[in-house]
C-alpha cells in the first residue's frame, strides 16, 4: 500500500535556521522525552486489554482475566454492557472515554479504536520510565525547515488508514501540504490535530534502512497563515508511541506519504523496549 508521492508545488523552496529556532527544537525535544517518561506518559503503559460483553477480574493473580504485570493481585472487576463500569474497593464507577481513573500508581483509561473498546492500563511507577535513555536524533539541519503551500482537500476527502492492529482508522484530510525539500517536490496529506494545525503521518526511505522507525514517523504542523503557507520542521519528525511500547494502537501513514527518498531530520530508533 506504499507508494511514493512526488508532486511539483510550483515554487521555489524558502528555509529558515536562526539560532531561535535550534534554541526551540532543543525544548522541543526536551518536551518529547517527558512525553515518554512522564508519569503518565507512554513507558508507563503496562496493560491494554479488547473488550467483550461480560464480567472479568483484573489484578497481578494469574488467574485474574485480565492480568497485569505487578500491582495487587486483585484489583477490581470490569462489567461491560452498553457502558463499562470499575467495581473495586471504594469504587464503583461506569468508565468515560479518555479519562483516567486512579487507582494508588495505577491508571484506568477506557478507549475506543476501530469501533472496539479496549481498557488501557498505566502505572507510574513503571520500570520503563527509570531505565530510558535518550531519543537518538539527527543534528539539527536548518535546511529540513521549508515554507509548504496550504491546500484545501476535495471535499469529503478520507484519509485511508490502518493501525498496527490491523483496524480500519480512516480519517477525514484536513489539508494538502505542497513543498520542496533538496530538490524533491513532495506532497503531504494531513489530518486534523484538534489543536487548529496539522498532523501529518509519513514515511521516507530512512525507515527501509534502519535509520528510522520502521512504521514511519509523525509531524504535527502549524495552521496555514494568511498567505496559505506555513512552515514544515522536518527536525521536528518524531516516532509514534508503537515505537516504544507494544501496547500503543498509533495509525500507520497513508499511502500519499511514502516517500522513495530519504528525510535524514528528526527522530532516529534505536528500540528500547
Amino acid at each position: 500500500m506504499w507508494a511514493l508521492v512526488l508532486a511539483s508545488c510550483g515554487a521555489a523552496p524558502v528555509r529558515s535556521g536562526s539560532t531561535d529556532e535550534s534554541a526551540a527544537w532543543s525544548q522541543w525535544r526536551a518536551a518529547r522525552r517527558e512525553e515518554l517518561v512522564g508519569p503518565e506518559g507512554w513507558l508507563s503503559l503496562v496493560g491494554l486489554f479488547w473488550l467483550e460483553p461480560g464480567e472479568g477480574t483484573i489484578g497481578s493473580d494469574a488467574s485474574s482475566t485480565f492480568v497485569l504485570p505487578s500491582g495487587p493481585a486483585y484489583l477490581g472487576r470490569v462489567v461491560v454492557g452498553d457502558d463499562v463500569r470499575f467495581v473495586g474497593q471504594d469504587h464503583d464507577e461506569t468508565l468515560a472515554l479518555d479519562t483516567p481513573v486512579a487507582l494508588g500508581s495505577l491508571r484506568l483509561v477506557l478507549i475506543e479504536r476501530g469501533g472496539r473498546r479496549a481498557l488501557r492500563v498505566r502505572d507510574v511507577d513503571s520500570p520503563a520510565r527509570q531505565s530510558f535513555g535518550e531519543i537518538p536524533v539527527y543534528d539539527y539541519d536548518a535546511s529540513m525547515r521549508v515554507r509548504a503551500r496550504v491546500r484545501a482537500p476535495v471535499a469529503g476527502r478520507m484519509l485511508s488508514l490502518v493501525n498496527v492492529l490491523g483496524m480500519q482508522v480512516d480519517e477525514p484530510c484536513a489539508a494538502v501540504l505542497e513543498l520542496a525539500l533538496d530538490g524533491n517536490a513532495i506532497t503531504l496529506v494531513a489530518s486534523d490535530d484538534g489543536e487548529g494545525g496539522y498532523f501529518v503521518m509519513l514515511r521516507d526511505a530512512t525507515a527501509s534502512d534502519g535509520e528510522t522507525y520502521g512504521a514511519g514517523r509523525y509531524l504535527d504542523v502549524t495552521a496555514a497563515d494568511a498567505n496559505g503557507e506555513t512552515w514544515v520542521d522536518f527536525n521536528r519528525l518524531y516516532t509514534p508511541p508503537c515505537g516504544y511500547t507494544s501496547l500503543a494502537t498509533c495509525p500507520l501513514p497513508p499511502e500519499e506519504n511514502v516517500l522513495s527518498i530519504p528525510i535524514r531530520a528528526g527522530e532516529r530508533y534505536q528500540a528500547q523496549h
